[in-house]
């Protein structure tokens, strides 16, 4: 990886990230950001911007680069900034942010960066990590998170992680367990600096043998402790853990969200097919392509589809400039019983036709069949939820 680093004022000492042969690492003075060199960006696979404030010439340069080096990770050094900062730095085109030059924040970003960069490289069906936003409130995409989640569990030797990123209240467990998680999102963040695969699978709900889960936080000043850099390295040590990720994104407008959008190697926008939904779709993907997000991972789960929508898929779809992925079947029924049983839909209604969808989507995206629970096993996890 070929790493620039550009400060306002020559750095006391070198930084000394955990580098490989194959990595390069130059530094460079620039007191201003204006004009700043084209070069700098086409020369690299990621720039660090170190001692700038956040005002117009930073916004300016992170335009600028974002323009003519599209694959350039260009990232700010700040620590700890407010959430109306990260917002404006990612309209501009920041893709991260990170909070000093010291060791262990450089090897973490690095290590984000390397996951961009796979993930750039991989094939359009190559999926590991899955984020999924709801267009509006009520489209469905943490009841589709839970039961995708829980339907790749069941595949052979597949361990996923469902990761509650609904911010600031979500509510992903109630469609997964009856139970009450020991630790929520907040519990793990603070674990980041010493977290690995043991502590994650610790700190994590375990959701049958091969499904855990990590819940939102349920008190606002828990909330406020999530950032985005945190949840970043989370995101990366998950997805290098399980062999899927299925996180709930919300709305997808947060900054948490936000910075996170080029992390996933599929973005799915639940919508259901009606006007309303139409509309803020719309919003979102042209707010998502204002701030040089990558759209091409993005695709449609059409939800809550009846036999005539208000508006008809392929038109939603075509109207959006999406690829229809999957269209899920109306089952209110089955979501409702689901939520009040505190299990997935695959086990109030295995045999719905919305149950049959999300399993025919676990092996397309696995390579294996997902094993049929048995009605006694259906049967205990209903009698635990009673």
């Amino acid at each position: 990886m070929r790493i620039s680093i550009v400060s306002s004022t020559p750095l006391a000492a070198t930084p000394a990230p955990g580098l490989t042969t194959d990595d390069s690492l130059r530094c460079r003075v620039l007191a201003d950001l204006i004009g700043f060199p084209p070069e700098i960006p086409r020369d690299a696979d990621l720039v660090l911007l170190s001692g700038y404030p956040v005002d117009g010439r930073l916004l300016a340069a992170l335009e600028s680069c974002n323009a003519s080096a599209p694959h350039c990770a260009v990232v700010p050094v700040l620590a700890a900034p407010p959430a109306d900062q990260v917002v404006q730095l990612m309209q501009a085109g920041a893709p991260d942010i990170v909070g000093s030059l010291g060791a262990a924040d450089l090897d973490a970003l690095i290590g984000r960066v390397r996951e961009r960069l796979r993930r750039a490289a991989l094939p359009a069906d190559a999926v590991r990590t899955i984020g999924l936003v709801s267009a509006k409130g009520g489209d469905g995409a943490t009841c589709i998170a839970a039961n995708l989640a829980a339907a790749l569990s069941r595949c052979p030797g597949t361990r996923v992680m469902a990761l509650d990123l609904s911010l600031p209240f979500g509510d992903l467990e109630i469609h997964l367990t009856s139970e009450q998680p020991q630790h929520d999102l907040a519990d793990v963040l603070a674990q980041i600096d010493r977290l690995d695969a043991t502590l994650l699978d610790a700190l994590s709900h375990p959701v049958g043998e091969q499904l855990r889960l990590i819940p939102s936080p349920a008190e606002f000043e828990r909330f406020i402790e999530v950032k985005p850099p945190l949840v970043g390295r989370l995101l990366t040590l998950a997805s290098q853990s399980y062999r899927f990720v299925v996180v709930d994104l919300g709305g997808g407008t947060d900054p948490v969200s936000l910075s996170l959008l080029g992390h996933f190697d599929q973005l799915l926008l639940v919508a259901t097919p009606d006007i309303a939904s139409l509309r803020r779709a719309s919003k979102v993907l042209r707010m998502w392509q204002g701030m040089g997000r990558d759209t091409s991972r993005v695709g449609l789960v059409a939800n809550r589809v009846t036999a005539h929508p208000e508006v008809p898929v392929t038109r939603f779809a075509a109207t959006l400039g999406l690829p229809v992925l999957r269209e899920i079947a109306d089952e209110s029924d089955g979501v409702s019983q689901s939520l009040l049983e505190g299990a997935p839909v695959l086990v109030t209604a295995p045999t719905s036709a919305f149950s049959r969808a999300i399993r025919h989507w676990a092996a397309d995206l696995s390579g294996v069949q997902p094993v049929e629970e048995s009605l006694w096993t259906s049967f205990k996890q209903l009698w635990r939820a009673a």
